[in-house]
């Protein structure tokens, strides 16, 4: 009964968050370059023509483009960070509730293993590999990051975000990815304005942003999971998410 009453307390905290507004998008914003193929000063010196599309996707496989004006790009990025929100703020409440039709019976013991740590406890041969490889290849601002996450109160803070998902998050449940993944998997999106689903594609085909973000050779998460990571670390207030992004930019 008393993990009962502390899930709803949990519950309805996220409820009491819930970024309600009629400012949502669904969707992916692309960046793309147009080029003509005669009488073009600008498309001839090979600059090109910056555009921006967003593309939705419809079950079946249908997709649908929508040209952006230049003007409307900071509005319609912010339309659709408010979506990720609202859709990670519904799924911690559906997990909370999954949480509470569970048998009893069935409910973890208490004081079993974390399943959450704050640091990647050992690489892996892959990693060092891929390390190695692109020793070379970051980029500046990567380096100063790298100090700045050195700060264990940093990744402390997203570590009790996480843990805070549900009563139990502690010791139930698969393994997670650790504190400090998630983190720098977060910075990452927020340094180059990216959507989750562009996080997720991004981060598997680049051997740089594997090493920067310690996902390194192991799989990396999905973008509806680092959407529901990103309203733990931002939306509960555990730390502020621009001022970390920008100090670790310098």
């Amino acid at each position: 009964m008393d993990d009962s009453r502390a899930s709803l307390r949990v519950r309805q905290k996220v409820v009491g968050k819930l970024p309600i507004t009629g400012e949502i998008l669904r969707g992916s914003l692309l960046e793309r370059t147009v080029r003509h193929t005669k009488d073009c000063p600008k498309c001839a010196r090979g600059e090109g023509h910056r555009v921006f599309v967003l593309t939705v996707s419809y079950a079946g496989g249908g997709t649908r483009q929508i040209s952006v004006r230049r003007e409307r790009v900071a509005e319609v990025r912010r339309w659709l960070d408010n979506y990720q929100k609202l859709k990670a703020a519904i799924e911690t409440i559906c997990e909370i509730n999954h949480d509470l039709l569970r048998p009893e019976k069935t409910a973890a013991k208490r004081g079993g293993r974390a399943v959450i740590k704050m640091r990647r406890a050992q690489l892996s041969f892959g990693d060092g590999l891929i390390a190695e490889e692109v020793s070379d290849l970051r980029e500046s601002w990567m380096a100063h990051a790298d100090q700045v996450l050195a700060d264990e109160q940093i990744v402390a803070a997203v570590y009790e975000a996480l843990m805070k998902r549900h009563p139990k998050s502690r010791s139930r449940g698969r393994p997670g990815a650790p504190a400090e993944v998630v983190l720098r998997l977060l910075i990452l999106k927020h340094i180059r304005n990216w959507s989750y689903g562009v996080l997720e594609r991004e981060v598997r085909a680049n051997l740089v942003y594997r090493d920067f973000t310690r996902v390194g050779a192991a799989k990396t998460p999905d973008a509806k999971t680092m959407g529901r990571w990103e309203w733990r670390w931002a939306g509960r207030g555990q730390t502020d998410s621009r001022k970390t992004c920008k100090a670790c930019t310098g």
